[in-house]
């Protein structure tokens, strides 16, 4: 179970980390064609980023449920052939989403499917550049383009912060315990149940 949720809790964190280091894809185009003259493309940016960063949030809690609910629940059966049909039930829940989207026909957004997210900012980019490299002052956009250097879009941002500090402590918590130690909470739980029937 650990193995199967592992992609979800990744994929859930990538959503979180894509959402705050792009949030200029989050802004309103095609402004020329807006009937309505007051429009700016910050309209709605922040509830749409909102929107994004907790699709990931949820995906990355769910899987966490998941798999916090297989170690207690499996635990408490005491029939092999109930944790084996427990267990599949288990791993099609955790695959519904990918069930879900299977159905999914006709909609639009299944021309996304199997397409990378288009990543224009990495925590390099923001480091010093060197002597005689552009940076994103240089007004030269062609030249910008080619460079890696690139000024931080959180820059000034509270709220960006706030959901960047947000997704460290979950992507520290996840690395250096959850991910590698999961595993080891079950038989933990195991013994830790059979001293309390033995008692």
């Amino acid at each position: 179970m650990h193995n199967i949720l592992a992609e979800e809790i990744k994929d859930g964190m990538k959503i979180m980390k894509y959402t705050i280091n792009h949030p200029e894809y989050f802004e309103r185009r095609a402004l020329e064609n807006d009937k309505y003259e007051g429009t700016s493309k910050d309209d709605g940016k922040y509830t749409r980023i909102t929107y994004g960063f907790m699709i990931g949030f949820i995906q990355y809690g769910i899987a966490l449920s998941l798999e916090l609910m297989s170690i207690i629940f499996l635990n408490s059966l005491s029939s092999y052939r109930l944790i084996i049909v427990c267990y599949a039930s288990l791993t099609a829940v955790a695959n519904f989403d990918n069930m879900f989207a299977a159905a999914l026909d006709s909609h639009p957004i299944k021309a996304a499917s199997g397409k990378k997210l288009r990543v224009t900012f990495h925590r390099i980019m923001n480091f010093e550049k060197k002597e005689g490299e552009a940076d994103a002052t240089n007004p030269s956009s062609a030249e910008l383009k080619a460079t890696k250097w690139m000024k931080n879009p959180r820059e000034g941002n509270c709220y960006l912060k706030l959901l960047r500090l947000i997704f460290k402590i979950i992507r520290i918590w996840h690395v250096s315990f959850f991910y590698y130690f999961a595993p080891f909470i079950m038989l933990f739980f195991q013994f830790y149940s059979l001293e309390v029937v033995q008692d």
